[in-house]
């Protein structure tokens, strides 16, 4: 301490005044906690200093502090009350002017960090503590910003009895916020989190219990967990109150735009499982740690999200719009989802209890006319050639048996006009649950519409066995390998009618961006008014491919012109159904111009007469 002072009076009982000095490294620490530091300045200016011992007062007009570390805690009211015996200082300032200062709020889940604060505040003699504080400036605009503005009352021991202060964020990194968010960090279960956000709240602190409300928006985020990945371009929240002595923590909405979710890729085991005859009760990450808060949502919608499987490129989703009410702890919420899955409709709507232990769900799910293409990385990633042509049909219909601790479902599959790549593979894991490769199981199971239906149920008790994708899984596959069983062989009229006889219309050269030339729409409405009356003849768009690999741009102009054929076509009566998007295959490649091949599938000569 440098500075000079007079002192007036006699032991015990002197007044001490100073016009100004310095204090250097000073350390505050409270009487239940000395083995912490509650608060530290490296420099403290003061001018106007009064102290008076017996009355415990001390008085300074104005302060300069800098480079000052402090550390306010949130996390346990009993500490927050002082018991010692010592008598309380008061403290007043007229003005005080901080310069660097790094304040940490200590929260249950760790701290919040505050660097590089500025400002002002005052202290008036039995007044509260008042300050308006921020970030210092920088050059860079994305640099995170802070402003504090509030009153505390606070005494000797620094500790808090009440406060009221709002909380304004700008590009705050979200790890910043992590003590905040009920997405907790552990060695077991780690979760990652990126993205910044922007904050605007109003804290309150009352007998040692800190609540806060207020509403948030953050960009570029991303959410990792055991391989699975969640991004969001935009999420903007409206929270509170959260805190400490509530029954739940609440959240008014959270909207996130432009998200995607990629799943770990799980592949089909090579040979068949049993289901564990008792499974354990599991839940998913996320719902675990909302449980643990007691965290509500009342709503919470993500908008045009996409879910891939095993890597970005491989799209199983798009389009996907969900909307939860309601998300809480032992409580059924109302959901509903939409989205394409290989340019067909996914439809869920129900209620799920998301949060329960195990999940449940009541509802229906269906997926309606989507190419199987989606399922190529997981059909290969499972030793299984891929599907090359058809349509899928899909629905689950869930809903209580009886009781409400028993379910029942019903669910389906259909097939329309399936084909897989040729060969025999030994790593098809459909050779160990029905005795044949998948391109010979499907040929096999084709009925004389050339589609392929399976259906059945899967019923249970909710807490000895919760329906799971696995469960819904096995039921399919031992339902494909009885069909398989069931049926010896295609009989010849059957072989006669899938079997069809291939006639070339026409080619397409492939297109990038517009629509058909004119010379094009002529020779497809050709096609188009000849099929109209014909309607046992499909039609097939086979992509003719040049150059020594597939690239992605050529994949894309190949799925834009299919598009625009179909389009021309079901725009002039062709029904959808009667037209197959081939994916292209190594057979496909030719050394002329890349193109699509119209191609007619006639029926056997022994149908002919019936179209």
């Amino acid at each position: 301490m440098d500075g000079s002072s007079h002192w007036l009076g006699q032991a015990g009982n002197w007044n001490i005044t100073a016009s100004k000095g310095v204090i250097h490294e000073a350390v505050f620490s409270a009487p239940l906690h000395l083995d912490s530091t509650d608060w530290s300045w490296h420099k403290i200016n003061y001018q106007d200093l009064k102290v008076d011992l017996s009355q415990h007062d001390v008085h300074l007009s104005q302060l300069k502090m800098y480079d000052g570390n402090m550390t306010l805690s949130a996390t346990n009211p009993a500490l927050s009350q002082s018991q010692s015996s010592a008598p309380e200082w008061r403290i007043s300032t007229d003005k005080i002017q901080i310069e660097k200062m790094t304040l940490a709020i200590a929260l249950p889940d760790g701290n919040l960090t505050l660097q590089s604060l500025k400002g002002q505040a005052a202290w008036p003699k039995q007044q509260a503590l008042s300050f308006d504080l921020k970030s210092e400036q920088t050059n860079r605009a994305t640099d995170a910003e802070w402003y504090l503005s509030g009153i505390v009352d606070k005494n000797m021991t620094n500790h808090l009895t009440d406060a009221e202060f709002s909380v304004i964020s700008k590009h705050v990194p979200i790890t910043a916020l992590r003590p905040l968010l009920p997405l907790q960090n552990s060695a077991r279960s780690p979760v990652t989190l990126a993205g910044t956000v922007n904050l605007n709240s109003h804290v309150s602190l009352h007998d040692g219990l800190w609540r806060m409300q207020g509403q948030a928006n953050a960009v570029d985020v991303e959410v990792s967990h055991a391989g699975d990945i969640w991004t969001a371009d935009h999420i903007s929240w409206q929270f509170g109150p959260i805190g400490m002595g509530l029954n739940t923590q609440s959240i008014d909405h959270i909207v996130a735009d432009n998200w995607a979710y990629v799943v770990a890729l799980e592949p089909l085991h090579p040979t068949p499982r049993k289901l564990a005859s008792t499974p354990a009760l599991q839940t998913t990450w996320w719902a675990a740690a909302l449980r643990s808060k007691n965290i509500h949502i009342r709503q919470l919608k993500l908008n045009q999200g996409v879910v891939s499987m095993g890597k970005k490129e491989s799209r199983w989703a798009e389009e996907f719009d969900i909307q939860i009410d309601d998300l809480a702890t032992k409580q059924w919420s109302n959901i509903n989802a939409t989205a394409k899955v290989g340019g067909g409709k996914l439809q869920l709507t129900g209620k799920w209890s998301a949060l329960s232990k195990p999940q449940r769900f009541l509802g229906s799910a269906s997926i309606q006319s989507a190419l199987p293409f989606f399922s190529h990385s997981w059909m290969t990633a499972s030793g299984m050639p891929r599907l090359i042509r058809g349509y899928l049909n899909a629905s689950i219909d869930v809903e209580y048996a009886l009781k409400e601790d028993r379910y029942q479902s019903r669910w389906q599959l259909q097939l329309v006009g399936g084909e897989a790549e040729a060969g025999n593979l030994n790593s098809d894991p459909m050779l160990a649950r029905t005795g044949m490769n998948t391109y010979d199981l499907l040929r096999h199971l084709k009925q004389s519409n050339a589609s392929i239906k399976l259906q059945g149920e899967v019923t249970g008790l909710w807490q000895q066995h919760p329906l799971s994708f696995e469960m819904i899984e096995q039921a399919l596959l031992l339902s494909l390998s009885q069909a398989a069983s069931r049926q010896d062989g295609l009989d010849k009229k059957r072989a006669s009618q899938i079997n069809k006889e291939t006639e070339i219309a026409t080619q397409i050269r492939l297109h990038e961006y517009g629509p058909l030339s004119m010379n094009e729409r002529i020779r497809t409405y050709k096609i188009v008014r000849m099929l109209r009356n014909k309607p046992a003849i499909d039609i097939d768009l086979r992509p003719l491919w040049s150059g020594q690999e597939l690239t992605s741009e050529t994949l894309a102009r190949i799925q834009y012109t299919q598009k625009l054929i179909k389009r021309y076509m079901v725009h002039h009566g062709i029904s959808q159904e009667r037209i197959f998007l081939r994916w292209p295959t190594d057979s496909d490649q030719v050394q002329e111009i890349s193109s699509i091949q119209v191609e007619l599938q006639l029926p056997h000569q022994d149908d002919k007469k019936v179209m």
